[in-house]
């Protein structure tokens, strides 16, 4: 098709073929993403500040748009040392990164196109002994933003590379091989994964196997309190489960019990005759409280009675 993604691997090989100056054309289209040729025989070594690591681009294409005819891009550690290696090389007071002879040609009638970049560096590619492949310096900047894709976000990517997201996904981004690896090994590690979960994971007992296994654990014989050393006997299990046995002599149970059957019937006499409110108690105290001296058939029986109100007739 007409999208390639063009590799590093790919890079390196023809850059073993080209001079200096190749090598800082191919860098800045490949990893700086500019246009080529319009941007890249504009960029000027004043606009590369390797202090700061950043790179003001001119965008000739977009000239008639104040808010898009330049942006900002980072000095990538890709192009950094390439374009180091230019810088020095540079004849003092040199203004622009390419050399005169490539900008002479884009000053004349036919512009950027009679440059010929692409036909020379399509030699350059099969001289390097790859596969060349459609619109070399198009694929070449998408396929920096293919890689930039994968780390930074879409608002970023608009910012360095200079059009919107719409315009990347349909012209620049692409599907690579390392897509397709990164996910058959990720699922292959997931599904690795998972059967070493369910390998270690013990299976739960379940159906009559799990209630025996209860009724077996009731069974363990423990040391009861009294039982001489070494003798172990097995523990009974206790009826109704879940709250402790009333006991017949509690004077509080037998009340709260009385009261919650029928409230009605619980009067003076029955509340006295309970252990709790006998004058013999274990103790050899008197437990008298006060509500007993009250009867509970008469409800507020010991509030004084209200006055009644003098009718007219009175």
């Amino acid at each position: 098709g007409r999208q390639h993604h063009v590799t590093d691997a790919e890079i390196q090989k023809v850059m073993t073929v080209c001079d200096r100056t190749w090598r800082t054309i191919i860098a800045l289209s490949r990893y700086g993403g500019l246009r080529c040729p319009s941007e890249v025989v504009e960029l000027r070594w004043e606009h590369v500040n390797f202090e700061t690591k950043r790179i003001y681009v001119d965008v000739p294409k977009l000239e008639y748009r104040p808010d898009k005819k330049s942006r900002v891009i980072p000095l990538f550690p890709e192009l950094e040392p390439i374009l180091a290696d230019a810088f020095a090389a540079a004849p003092d007071g040199a203004e622009y990164v390419m050399p005169d002879d490539i900008r002479n040609r884009a000053i004349g009638p036919k512009g950027y196109r009679n440059c010929n970049l692409r036909q020379r560096f399509t030699r350059l590619i099969k001289r390097a002994g790859v596969k060349p492949w459609s619109r070399p310096f198009n694929n070449m900047r998408g396929s920096r933003e293919t890689d930039l894709a994968r780390e930074y976000p879409s608002h970023v990517l608009e910012s360095w590379l200079g059009h919107s997201t719409k315009i990347a996904s349909k012209h620049y981004l692409m599907v690579t091989e390392d897509d397709f690896q990164k996910a058959t090994h990720s699922s292959a590690k997931c599904s690795a994964q998972t059967a070493q979960n369910a390998a270690q994971q013990p299976q739960a007992p379940c159906g009559r196997d799990s209630q025996k296994k209860t009724e077996s654990d009731s069974e363990t014989p423990v040391m009861r309190t009294g039982a001489s050393p070494g003798q172990r006997v097995p523990t009974a299990r206790a009826v109704g489960e879940g709250f402790e046995p009333l006991s017949k002599t509690s004077g509080n149970t037998q009340f709260t019990r009385k009261l919650a059957q029928n409230p009605a019937q619980l009067t003076q006499k029955t509340v006295q005759s309970m252990p709790i409110f006998s004058s013999s108690s274990p103790s050899g105290r008197s437990w008298r409280p006060v509500f007993a001296k009250h009867s509970f058939s008469r409800p507020h029986s010991h509030l004084p009675e209200a006055p009644r109100r003098a009718s007219v007739g009175d």
